[in-house]
């Protein structure tokens, strides 16, 4: 890993990161030195060392947890899925606002990643330092920046293969390639894109096919250059349909050929998030209790990409429809 000098300059670096890579992030590094207000460091699956993060994302639900005392968990969602924020009494000024906070609304929060281990997986959540409400134009912004700085690890990585910090990144987190990451930050990306602005090409596409089909198609009086005279009556224009086998099919391979079948559409992400729900709930079935931190596996293990379907909801679908409750931090049980 970096020596000591670049731990320091990463004290005060910030890094910008979506969701998807987050919540992978798991693998916890070990402390240089004995003091105990030395910043805790994570290894991202892009290979970078971070104490401190910032998302940009919709806070999509809040709830206080707390007893005593108010401890806020908040769901913030971007383009590549949804992450958990907690704020209690050692982030009092974050906890009265999320408390204040009218959901939904886009937020940015920088803090440091948390990762709890119940038995059988690991849990990514934010401590945050600040929670701020800001605006369409400053989420859009953060998420080209966020891909630019992911695009920038990924050449990295690709660059220095044998690196000692490439090689046990890519040893911890074997199943996340740098073509998973790249997807991340396309993801992100596209969904910047107008929704009406595809379909509208494809269309324009099509529209200048036909035309320029119809400008290519020879008129009707005029006989294509290879057709000759006809050598007998019965080929005259208006004769009978010809009874021998050569002529029928010569009248078949004039039929128009049958159209392609057009590529079925993508599920929505209302689909894919129906299809999680099932699985998840099939799990806990079979099982009677499944901890949150193993959902991506079932989902893999199943067909679905888990950094493509937002399974947060899917969970919440379950334990707001009375399927399934969290009793323990990070561990659901079926009902």
């Amino acid at each position: 890993m970096a020596g000591e000098a670049g731990r320091e300059f990463k004290r005060t670096s910030v890094f910008r990161m979506f969701a998807a890579e987050l919540r992978n992030t798991t693998h916890t590094l070990d402390k240089n030195g004995g003091d105990p207000y030395e910043s805790q460091y994570f290894l991202t699956p892009s290979g970078e060392a971070v104490s401190k993060v910032m998302m940009v994302g919709v806070a999509i639900e809040k709830e206080d947890i707390g007893t005593d005392q108010p401890f806020w968990r908040m769901r913030i969602s971007d383009p590549t899925g949804g992450i958990m924020v907690y704020a209690g009494q050692y982030q009092a000024e974050a906890a009265q606002i999320i408390g204040n906070m009218k959901i939904p609304c886009i937020v940015a929060v920088v803090g440091k990643p948390k990762v709890y281990e119940p038995d059988g997986g690991a849990i990514v959540s934010i401590r945050p330092d600040t929670v701020v409400e800001v605006d369409d134009a400053a989420r859009s912004s953060f998420i080209v920046d966020a891909a630019g700085q992911l695009l920038s690890r990924v050449k990295e990585m690709k660059a220095t293969p044998d690196a000692e910090r490439i090689k046990r990144t890519r040893a911890i987190y074997e199943s996340i390639t740098p073509a998973a990451l790249l997807d991340i930050a396309d993801m992100a990306v596209k969904s910047l894109l107008p929704q009406q602005e595809e379909p509208e090409k494809e269309k324009g596409k099509g529209e200048q096919k036909d035309a320029g089909a119809e400008q290519k198609a020879p008129a009707p009086e005029q006989k294509p250059p290879e057709q000759k005279a006809p050598a007998n009556p019965e080929d005259k224009p208006g004769a009978k349909p010809p009874a021998d086998k050569k002529s029928a099919k010569r009248q078949s391979s004039n039929k128009p050929a049958a159209k392609k079948e057009e590529p079925k559409p993508e599920p929505s992400s209302e689909d894919l998030i129906a299809q999680a729900k099932d699985y998840i709930y099939r799990e806990l079935l079979a099982k009677k209790h499944l901890n949150l931190g193993k959902i991506p596996e079932i989902l893999t293990a199943r067909g679905l990409d888990p950094n493509k379907v937002d399974w947060e909801i899917a969970v919440k679908k379950l334990m707001h429809e009375g399927m399934c409750v969290e009793r323990k931090l990070g561990e659901l049980n079926a009902v």
